[in-house]
């Protein structure tokens, strides 16, 4: 079997067994073939990769211009990937079982200012036509559960809950996240009033009436509107809104949703379940965020601080 056989094998390995996302299983086919060229230009076999090749491998992605994490997730690949080669029996051990994994300072996550979040969601009810409807739905349920953006696009019509009369929609929803786990994440009263509306001019944006996706899209291959699109739109909202495009993106909204339940007093633990992290120390990150505003609160406005 080749190498490119042993890669496909792999990814559908941990797409099946290991419930990784689409997006991570995009990310590490790229990895691995970056690794195969790699092993090619050095003609090195499978069978002859060891910690020295490893260690090689990881001194060349290192000196390229590449984010930290994203280092971290080509050797993360690797190291699973030589996991499933000694799995079915190709390699006797991981070469890479003594090779710690490098240390990744966490930077900060940059968030919105609630004034910054509150103009972007009065932009987006200015119009009333079915797109602009979708777009403040969207938004709205983005600020008010702190979902990611994959979870969002992919939300289908059952992730809401409804009444027994199914007249009213209950004011929480249930999200299928990383390794295809479910969790509960509450919504405020504007997200469910938007909701309803955008019910009502949802079937414009059908072209199969069975479609089971709450943001379908005629465009899209995969049937619902993608992360890169939505990400467009909230650009444009930006710009109409006068805030800084720049700084807009889904994966701050999420971040803002963190730190300003934290900022008003919200529990680290139940941030941590309502973002559906793993582990606390992740969630932890935020309190760095709320740290950090509070340091600059106080020099910006000590009187001490203004004497040179």
């Amino acid at each position: 079997m080749n190498f490119a056989d042993l890669i496909q094998n792999f990814l559908e390995t941990m797409s099946i067994e290991g419930g990784l996302s689409d997006n991570t299983i995009i990310a590490y086919q790229g990895d691995l073939k970056f690794f195969a060229v790699f092993l090619e230009k050095e003609k090195i076999d499978i069978v002859n990769i060891n910690a020295d090749v490893i260690r090689n491998y990881i001194i060349l992605i290192s000196e390229q211009s590449l984010e930290t994490t994203t280092i971290y997730r080509r050797i993360s690949a690797i190291r699973q990937f030589l996991n499933f080669l000694c799995n079915e029996k190709i390699l006797h051990n991981n070469p890479m079982i003594n090779i710690e994994m490098p240390k990744i300072a966490k930077s900060l996550p940059t968030t919105l200012s609630e004034n910054d979040i509150i103009t972007l969601i009065k932009e987006s009810y200015k119009e009333n036509n079915p797109e602009a409807i979708r777009n403040a739905t969207m938004l709205e349920l983005l600020y008010a559960s702190g979902m990611r953006v994959s979870e969002l696009v992919s939300l289908q019509i059952s992730s809401l809950r409804l009444t027994k009369d199914s007249k009213e929609i209950k004011p929480y929803i249930i999200i299928k996240g990383k390794g295809n786990k479910e969790r509960l994440v509450a919504i405020n009263k504007a997200a469910i009033n938007i909701l309803k509306k955008y019910l009502r001019v949802r079937m414009i944006f059908v072209s199969d009436f069975n479609c089971h996706w709450l943001f379908p899209s005629k465009q899209s291959k995969i049937g619902h509107i993608t992360r890169q699109y939505f990400a467009k739109i909230l650009k444009q909202l930006a710009i109409k809104a006068g805030v800084d495009y720049s700084k807009i993106s889904p994966h701050k909204i999420r971040h803002s949703f963190a730190t300003h339940l934290l900022n008003n007093g919200a529990d680290l633990r139940i941030i941590q379940e309502l973002l559906g992290h793993k582990d606390i120390s992740t969630t932890q990150i935020y309190t760095h965020v709320a740290n950090a505003k509070l340091r600059e609160t106080v020099i910006k406005f000590h009187p001490l601080s203004k004497r040179k």
